[in-house]
């Protein structure tokens, strides 16, 4: 009766076979360092694609091109770009006008940028090679096109003292507006400052009432509010040339007694 083989006898058969590390490990229920040690000193074998012998063991191929999945790297050449042709002047759909390229004229994505008018006054950046790829409407114009149900303010209406004059240029997410105070002032407010109150008119008429009042350090006439002791900001007496504050004595609120000694 023949005597049964060790497990490193079978190992060496198994990998002269052509057997991998791993299926080696599992047929002989070893692991895989200790299969590795078995075959450290055995004969190294052939690539599977050329029959070379292979640099690293645990390795099927000699080199990367003998691997079945391996990808031929691409010619080398310099990247064709698509002609690009100038919009400039072009009308949109929904009213806008191309200005021209924008400020860089390309994206990494090889598109070209363009700089555009919406049909409501604002300008946007859209990026596309013919005058169907890009977008016919700045982001409020769209918003409210897909949301028709969503407020916003009416032109030559009143909100508190404003008046909405049109739109102004967008700045980050939100829409802003041209507004006239009754005053006269101009300035820009947001939609949701105007349709939540939460702007109602300018700064100056904001103040509240006013008085005839002496200026503390001049004595000019002005007309103030009721704390403002100063015509300008210059007459302050921090302001002065030479002048040095001097640091505010905070008194207890509870002086201690002569008869309660202190330590």
């Amino acid at each position: 009766m023949p005597k049964p083989k060790d497990r490193r006898t079978r190992a060496a058969e198994m990998w002269a076979a052509g057997k991998t590390l791993r299926e080696i490990a599992a047929a002989l229920d070893v692991s895989h360092p200790t299969v590795l040690e078995w075959v450290k000193g055995l004969p190294p074998r052939g690539c599977r694609t050329c029959g070379s012998p292979r640099p690293n063991p645990k390795s099927l191929y000699c080199k990367p091109e003998c691997r079945p999945s391996h990808r031929p790297p691409s010619p080398p050449g310099p990247g064709v770009r698509r002609p690009v042709t100038d919009l400039t002047g072009t009308p949109l759909a929904a009213g806008g006008l191309v200005l021209g390229p924008a400020d860089p004229p390309r994206s990494s994505g090889n598109a070209p940028r363009w700089a555009v008018r919406c049909g409501c006054g604002r300008g946007y950046v859209a990026r596309g090679f013919t005058a169907a790829d890009l977008a016919a409407r700045c982001r409020a114009c769209s918003y409210w096109a897909t949301n028709p149900g969503a407020a916003k303010p009416e032109i030559n209406t009143e909100y508190g003292f404003w008046t909405v004059l049109g739109p102004a240029p967008r700045r980050g997410p939100l829409s802003r507006w041209r507004c006239r105070c009754r005053c006269g002032a101009e300035g820009v407010r947001t939609t949701t400052e105007l349709l939540r109150d939460y702007s109602t008119r300018c700064r100056a008429c904001n103040v509240g009432p006013t008085w005839a009042k002496t200026c503390a350090a001049c004595g000019a006439a002005f007309t103030g509010t009721k704390r403002q002791r100063w015509c300008e900001p210059a007459c302050r007496p921090s302001r002065q040339p030479g002048h040095v504050s001097t640091p505010r004595v905070r008194t207890p609120a509870h002086p201690p007694s002569a008869a309660t000694p202190t330590t």
